[in-house]
């Protein structure tokens, strides 16, 4: 797509992404490149590529993500480290994300969703402000 300088194409994001992604798909296929300001994005909408990226060659070839430069408590989260700190962290969380670890824990996390959701709701239908973190902390407490 078409770029402007230090925007790149993030004045076309108006729609939403969404909009955007589906009319690069329509114009350009499953790969395109974007500039994300003055930063280079590839957009990839092939499963295949997605499975390789993500999944297959994760731990060797891609371990770095986008860096927001965030601070606090989410610098070292496991979407954000990176090299080493980022296989360290994978390494240890890695063996609780098995597929059959998965599998026992969907039952769990459906029931708790439902609780999740409703207790959201309820604070809804009163007019009451919401604090999120304490709401996603007593569900991931329990889901954990």
């Amino acid at each position: 797509p078409k770029t402007i300088p230090f925007f790149g194409t993030m004045l076309r994001y108006k729609d939403g992404f969404h909009v955007f992604d589906m009319d690069c798909f329509e114009k350009y296929g499953r790969i395109w490149g974007i500039y994300d300001g003055r930063q280079p994005v590839l957009c990839v909408m092939d499963q295949t590529i997605i499975k390789t990226v993500l999944i297959k060659e994760c731990y060797s070839l891609f371990t770095n993500r986008r860096n927001f430069r965030l601070n606090g408590a989410l610098y070292d989260a496991v979407s954000i480290a990176e090299d080493d700190d980022w296989r360290r962290i994978r390494s240890v969380l890695s063996p609780s994300f098995t597929s059959g670890r998965l599998k026992e824990m969907f039952g769990i996390m459906k029931k708790h969703s439902h609780i999740l959701v409703d207790s959201m709701g309820k604070t809804a239908k009163r007019g009451e402000s919401a604090d999120i973190k304490e709401f996603f902390g007593a569900y991931s407490m329990d889901v954990v």
